[in-house]
């Protein structure tokens, strides 16, 4: 699973940049009965500004790579 990141805002800057905090969805998914397998910062940019929309970007966003597993 993955994404365009928006690291600290939650689930607030969905709708208005088309971004999510990985750690927003990584608590949704834990709570459908899921465990956090890994998590990858190969898609990371730091000259991201993380604060646009991600079609405003010109391709320099920052995503996020999240797996995860069922416990068991």
């Amino acid at each position: 699973m993955g994404d365009h990141a928006a690291p600290g805002t939650g689930l607030c800057a969905t709708s208005a940049i088309h971004r999510i905090d990985p750690a927003a969805v990584t608590e949704q998914v834990i709570g459908a009965v899921c465990a956090l397998g890994a998590n990858s910062d190969v898609f990371a940019s730091p000259a991201d500004p993380k604060d646009v929309s991600f079609r405003d970007c010109d391709g320099v966003t920052e995503k996020f790579a999240l797996r995860f597993r069922k416990p068991g």
